[in-house]
């Protein structure tokens, strides 16, 4: 019995088959590779803002999934941000995904610092054992500073947009007094862009 388990072996499996042909002796042969990977899940942002701005809450999205890359539902996350003392406990929805918001009110950091996890770090388990490896995230974030003190930013959505559905964009801002002046009343103008798709894809 092989024990793929052990460290110290290649981390894949080289397979030949042959087959031999009766009467004629004919022999075929042919050859395979399969990889071991010893990734049970990994984590990745995948919709996140590169900059926050003091006083806006900060958006993002994290994709879990296995080592062959399948999305993996109903799987508790982690995040956190010491910065602005966020610690948040979430489930992955049908498609893997997990989105959170954070509060920067009080962040005093220049730097803002998003860690990841789907699993703590497990030693139990034998030296000579491949150890089971669930790969964490991180991703960083810095304060934008704007000259007229005003800042616009849109709220992420989690998965595709449906066709034929109403989504719903939220807009936060800040606005400072010199920059509106004396106006009661102002609006805001937006650009809707779509990517290249089969649309009839899309919609089915």
């Amino acid at each position: 019995m092989l024990q793929i388990k052990y460290t110290g072996f290649e981390m894949k499996l080289r397979v030949e088959a042959r087959i031999r042909e009766e009467g004629t002796d004919v022999v075929v042969t042919a050859n395979g590779i399969s990889e071991i990977t010893n990734v049970a899940s990994k984590l990745i942002f995948v919709k996140v803002d590169s900059h926050f701005r003091r006083g806006i809450p900060f958006f993002g999205q994290v994709l879990l999934v296995d080592g062959k890359g399948v999305p993996i539902p109903n799987k508790l996350i982690f995040i956190s941000a010491n910065e602005a003392n966020y610690h948040f406990n979430t489930t992955t929805n049908e498609q893997g995904l997990v989105q959170f918001s954070i509060n920067t009110t009080n962040i005093l950091a220049n730097n803002l610092f998003v860690t990841v996890s789907s699993e703590h770090p497990s030693f139990c388990f034998p030296y000579s054992w491949v150890a089971e490896v669930h790969q964490h995230a991180q991703h960083t974030a810095s304060h934008v500073f704007s000259l007229s003190g005003s800042y616009v930013d849109l709220e992420s959505v989690a998965g595709p947009l449906r066709c034929g559905h109403t989504q719903t964009i939220r807009a936060h801002y800040m606005l400072k007094r010199q920059a509106v002046g004396e106006l009661s009343e102002f609006g805001f103008h937006y650009l809707v862009r779509m990517k290249p798709w089969n649309t009839m894809a899309a919609c089915q």
